[in-house]
Order: structure tokens, then sequence, then C-alpha cells
């Protein structure tokens, strides 16, 4: 048996629980990263021609603005400009030049391994912030073809995880809760565990009962108030009612999903201005349109080197917006249910009298 850890797992539980996941997650990183190679193939040598004829479209216009500026200056002063000023004008003027329009896009890098990467992460995701998209026939075809796969495998990775993180908080909370409201010495959920299915549960004794015999219809009442009949499953579908107990048992707050998303975006916003040319507000801004997968591409990335973390943060990030989305779900299913139970016993007290 293996040891028991935090949350109520145990390593063998922990080990049964990830091995699967670990394996789609898996199968993801592969996908990405033969997406990155197959799209820097295609579209690293498009990018670097257009990135050379860039360039010598702007040395040109310096070289003209350059020989006109000493054309003037050597007819306004009638003195013959040497080699040196020559050059010092072409530097000033090439960096003013790019300072008043902007640096040069460096197109090479766009399409590196790590900006591919960055890029297959925007398509999987459906983020698709526009800021980089493929320019030749042949990528745009292998885009389509890739998002036609990668999408559905991203969907079903997002809702494992979810499933995941959302069994695991919910297994925390319930641990948590339990062991706060359980006098030191007391085991409160002793007596629950005991009771088999088709059994009935609640504050029921033989002495509580004896004591309220005489009390006819009252005393029905009372034990009616305080008992929930469990139907047993059937032997065959075990595995199947357990599930369904599991999942009716996701039931977590709303202010604590809300407190672990903003928790999650607020971390985003103080880890990628450390590399990244934004503010706080703006940083938290991107973490919020890229992970409700809105992508309005004002604000992008532009760091290459850290791409490949930010991706992560995003594949995460969604991962725990399908979390808050499940619980969420569940906690209204939950409520709905104790309201349509606590009817549901109105109406049957209510026969009894």
């Amino acid at each position: 048996m293996g040891a028991k850890l935090g949350c109520g797992w145990s390593s063998g539980q922990i080990v049964r629980e990830t091995s699967t996941h670990i394996l789609l997650i898996g199968l993801l990183v592969v996908f990405a990263f033969l997406g990155a190679v197959a799209f820097s193939f295609i579209e690293r040598p498009s990018e670097n021609e257009r990135d050379r004829l860039a360039q010598n479209r702007l040395d040109t216009l310096v070289e003209q603005i350059v020989n006109r500026t000493l054309l003037f200056y050597k007819e306004a002063s009638h003195l013959s400009a040497d080699e040196n000023k020559t050059e010092e004008l072409q530097m000033f003027l090439q960096s003013k030049l790019k300072s008043l329009s902007g640096e040069i896009p460096d197109y090479g890098l766009q399409w590196s391994f790590l900006g591919s990467l960055f890029f297959c992460c925007t398509v999987f995701t459906t983020i698709g912030y526009g800021h980089i998209a493929p320019s030749t026939n042949l990528g745009k075809v292998v885009c389509m073809l890739y998002a036609t796969i990668g999408i559905p495998l991203m969907l079903l990775v997002l809702t494992d995880l979810g499933d995941l993180f959302a069994r695991g908080l919910t297994r925390c909370y319930t641990s948590i809760k339990h062991r706060a409201t359980t006098p030191p010495g007391g085991d409160g959920e002793e007596h629950h565990k005991l009771a088999p299915p088709g059994s009935a549960e609640g504050p029921c004794t033989k002495q509580s009962i004896r004591n309220d015999t005489n009390n006819g219809e009252q005393s029905v009442a009372r034990i009616m108030e305080n008992i929930e009949i469990r139907p047993k499953p059937e032997e065959s579908a075990e595995d199947t009612a357990g599930s369904e107990r599991e999942s009716k048992a996701l039931d977590v707050p709303f202010s604590l999903i809300f407190l672990i998303v903003f928790a999650y975006l607020m971390v985003g916003a103080i880890l990628l201005p450390c590399w990244e040319k934004w503010g706080y507000l703006d940083a938290f801004y991107f973490c919020f349109v890229t992970m409700t997968t809105i992508g309005l591409g004002d604000i992008v990335p532009k760091h290459p080197n850290f791409f490949m973390l930010t991706s992560v943060y995003i594949i995460i990030g969604m991962a725990v917006i399908s979390m808050a989305f499940k619980l969420t779900q569940e906690r209204i299913y939950n409520l709905y249910s104790k309201v349509f139970n606590n009817e549901e016993r109105k109406f049957r007290l209510d026969r009894i009298k």
C-alpha cells in the first residue's frame, strides 16, 4: 500500500491518476515540437528573403538621402566633403531613420524554432494573435492541417487536465474542511464510511427511535428529515457508480474558484514584465485575453528566448480555466440538486401528515 500523502492521496493513487495524463501531455508536446520544426523549415527561407529585401530598400533610401544631403552641403558651402564626414552622416541618418520608423522587424527570428513553437501554441489553443502567420502557400496548407489535428488534441488535453485539477482541488478542499471542522480525537466521517450502500444514513440511534415511537406522526417526520436512502448500485456497474459519486462530490465554493483563477493571472502579471517591456496592468490584460482565448493581438510577447516558458504558462492557464468551468458547473448543479431535494422532502412530509 502506498504511503499516504497530503490531501488524502496515496503515492499509488497519484501514479495511477497521473500516468495517463502525462502520456497525453507528452503527445501534445511532441506534436508542438514537430509543428515548430515543420513551420520553421517552411517559412524561414521566405522570411529571410523578405528581411534581406527590406534591408536593401533601407540601405538604398539612406544612400539617396546622404547623397542629396552632401550635394546640397557642397553647393551651399562650396566645400568638398571628405569620406569621414560622409560615413558619419550616413550612420547618423540611418540611426535616425530607424528611430523614426521603428526598428526593422527581424523576420528571421519570427520563424526561429522558438518563434515557430509559440506560433503552434497559438494555433492549437485557438488564440491566434495574428502577429505571425504563414506567408507561403505550403505553409498555409500545413497550418490548416495542423490546426485540424491540433485543436481536438488540445481540447482533449484541456478537458483531461481540467478534470484532474478539479478532483485534486476538491480533495484538498474537502480534506482541509474536514480537519478544520472535526474536533480533536473525533472522526465525524467514520460512521458515514461504514454505512453500506442501500442502508439508511443519518443521526438515528436505537435510543432516539425508542423515545420517538410514542410521538406518532411527529417521530416519522423527524426521522424522515434526517434519513437519506441510497439505492444499492448494481455490482456490474461499481466503477460507474463510483465515478458518479466522485463527480457529485465536486463541490468547491465560488469564492475559492475565483481566487485560484485570479491568483494564476496575477502570477503571469508579475512574471511577464521580467522579460517583456510591459506594465503590470498590460501583463494582466494579456493574461486575461489569452486564457479566455480572446486573443486580440494588441499586446503580444516579443522576447523569443522566453516563448517556450510563455507557451507552458498559457497551456497550464487554459487548463486552470477548464477546471474553473467544471467546478462552477458542478457547484451550480449541486445547488440545484439541494433545492430540488428539499422541495421533494417537503412534499413527502406533507403527504405523510
